[in-house]
């Protein structure tokens, strides 16, 4: 069955600080991540190590305003800073390494990426700490692996990181108005989101890419972060595709024919949905 979910997402603001970062120290130490992606049926598993100097280095970086970073902008020049961390660059070539080793196509590298990221817990009780007005931590990339958990908005940027590191162009929509953000990659226009050269990828959970999971919720006032706008085009034939195929599905959910019940079955396992 279609799930959808709200995400509450960061501050947007270029004069609030979206957290106070305090000194923070984990237990030192290494651990293992075992990542699942699914690409076309088949299960991606990968094994991440994680160690608690990269986590509390990354923990400890300042969430900072524009205004604190030299030739800044606007709020796109702000969160490139996220996706730009050389320490978290180096500590993630391993997991980009063996995204590259799992599928030959570089699409379907994509496609194992993303659905890594979607696999990854949402943080329930996180997202309703912000939605009681609660100061929190916005993880970066590594954070979130280190976590094993998300929101919206730490995904978005995880994936944009990935997608960046595997040579495409990669963005993060944002969407104050609903309190969500997705991540996008680079695609030809008449596939992407409202003609913007993006296609549209939810992160927070299960989806197929082009699926636009905003099409019933306010997306009034979306703004578009181009993180990597001269990246590598994603190919999202197949996807879009199936994304209209689910689309009527999901329309005619209450008395599904045999025929499309197998489809829905099919699409489900190619996606790993």
């Amino acid at each position: 069955m279609k799930f959808e979910t709200t995400c509450t997402q960061k501050i947007i603001s270029l004069v609030v600080v979206v957290s106070l970062v305090v000194p923070f120290a984990v237990s030192a130490g290494t651990s293992t991540r075992n990542l699942v992606g699914v690409l076309k049926g088949k299960k991606k598993k990968i094994a991440f190590t994680v160690d608690s100097d990269t986590y509390n280095t990354i923990y400890n970086v300042p969430r900072l305003t524009c205004n604190q970073i030299p030739g800044c902008t606007g709020i796109t020049d702000r969160d490139r800073t996220i996706i730009n961390n050389e320490t978290q660059k180096t500590a993630l070539a391993p997991l980009v390494a063996a995204i590259r080793a799992a599928a030959k196509k570089t699409d379907d590298q994509v496609r194992v990426a993303v659905s890594l990221v979607q696999h990854i817990s949402y943080d329930t009780a996180k997202a309703d700490a912000i939605d009681r007005g609660e100061s929190t931590h916005l993880r970066f990339p590594y954070e979130v692996l280190y976590d094993n958990s998300q929101i919206c908005s730490e995904n978005s940027y995880l994936t944009a990181l990935l997608l960046t590191e595997l040579g495409y162009g990669a963005a993060v929509f944002i969407f104050p108005n609903a309190n969500h953000d997705v991540a996008g990659v680079k695609c030809p226009t008449q596939y992407s989101y409202q003609n913007t050269g993006y296609c549209f990828i939810e992160t927070t959970y299960r989806n197929v890419i082009t699926y636009d999971t905003m099409a019933n919720r306010d997306s009034s006032g979306m703004l578009l972060e181009e993180l990597t706008p001269t990246g590598l085009t994603f190919n999202p034939k197949t996807d879009y595709k199936d994304v209209q195929s689910l689309k009527k599905i999901y329309a005619k959910w209450s008395h599904l024919s045999k025929k499309n019940r197998k489809k829905y079955k099919e699409i489900k396992k190619k996606y790993g949905l």
